[in-house]
């Protein structure tokens, strides 16, 4: 019952070889209504789960050995801010953050 659109880009500069850029974008919605089902009561009639942005770099210091950072955002949609304000858990609609880094070594 979900439809994800995503779009994205990656980018490896000419003067930094061993580095690739990207950027990410993601669209969450709710194929149909969720006005039939009684665990969605507080949101009916709400498709629109949220949307991720992300940004990653990697840079591939050999064949072998690679390190990755990144940041990501999670906005709220309508269903989702539809369900904290009228839920039994009555929560805020802040946007999620994160960051991260990976290091891969292969053996």
């Amino acid at each position: 019952n979900r439809v994800v659109y995503a779009a994205g880009v990656k980018f490896k500069p000419a003067m930094a070889e061993k580095l690739n850029l990207a950027a990410s974008f993601w669209h969450y919605n709710f194929h149909s209504n969720t006005t039939n089902a009684a665990a969605f009561t507080n949101n009916r009639g709400q498709k629109h789960i949220g949307e991720e942005y992300g940004l990653t770099a990697d840079w591939n210091h050999s064949e072998n050995v690679r390190v990755g950072v990144g940041v990501a955002q999670f906005q709220p949609g309508g269903y989702i801010k539809s369900d904290n304000a009228n839920g039994a858990f009555r929560r805020g609609n802040s946007p999620v953050e994160t960051v991260f880094a990976d290091f891969s070594v292969r053996f």
